[in-house]
This record gives structure tokens, sequence and C-alpha cells, in this order.
């Protein structure tokens, strides 16, 4: 399985592409390097790459 997906954190809009392998579903937001999260069914991945996602922008807002 792979798919395109926008998830709307905060006042953002993020493109994430999920895919399956070895079992798992592996989320991936193309834009940042470092947003990247798995899960063991698609609801996981994209409830826990929503969460790597609300805290990086915590921390890159922290740093402006």
């Amino acid at each position: 399985m792979k798919g395109r997906k926008t998830l709307s954190i905060a006042e953002y809009e993020l493109p994430v592409t999920i895919h399956e392998e070895e079992g798992a579903f592996i989320a991936q937001c193309p834009k940042w390097e470092d947003c990247y999260a798995q899960g063991d069914t698609l609801e996981e991945a994209i409830n826990e790459i929503s969460y790597v996602a609300s805290s990086l922008i915590e921390l890159y807002q922290e740093e402006e």
C-alpha cells in the first residue's frame, strides 16, 4: 500500500506519504527530513506522524 495524505497541524498543511513495509506502515513528510514515523496500523502511523510534526513545529517556533 502506498498513498499520499495532507495533514492539517496548527495552521500548517503538510503533505505526507505512507507506504507499507514489512508489516508496518511508514509515514514521511517529504518537506521535512526529520519528520517520519511508523505504526502497526495505518491509523497509528498517521497519529504518530501528526505527533512528530506537531513537536517539530513547536521546536521550530521556539527557535525563531
